[in-house]
């Protein structure tokens, strides 16, 4: 599963470093810890491997990791406001972690 997330990722970062813009912007959440849920293994780790990518492509990251509510939307909000005051600017937001329940088991 992992790796077509990465393949969809890496697509997407050749399409938009294609793209001539004057500054690119990234958002990379990564929380290893939800509130009910047993604790995830990877998405941290995760987070910073496509932070440091972005990087490596020009982009200026913010990166969260482990993030409560508030501080992914002041994250998020802070995104949206870098890429209205920069004219041409490119955005690009993910988060790798994903919890999915059935059956009373968490994935």
């Amino acid at each position: 599963m992992f790796k077509k997330i990465a393949v969809v990722l890496l697509l997407i970062l050749v399409i938009a470093v294609s793209l001539s813009a004057q500054a690119r912007f990234a958002l990379v959440i990564g929380n290893n810890n939800y509130t009910g849920l047993s604790t995830l293994k990877n998405p941290v780790n995760d987070a910073v491997d496509i932070a440091a990518t972005l990087e490596n492509l020009g982009f200026k990251v913010e990166l969260v990791k482990n993030g409560n509510l508030g501080a992914m939307e002041r994250a998020v909000i802070n995104l949206k406001n870098k890429l209205s005051a920069s004219k041409d600017s490119i955005g690009f937001s993910t988060t790798p972690d994903m919890v999915c329940s059935q059956g009373g088991k968490t994935f």
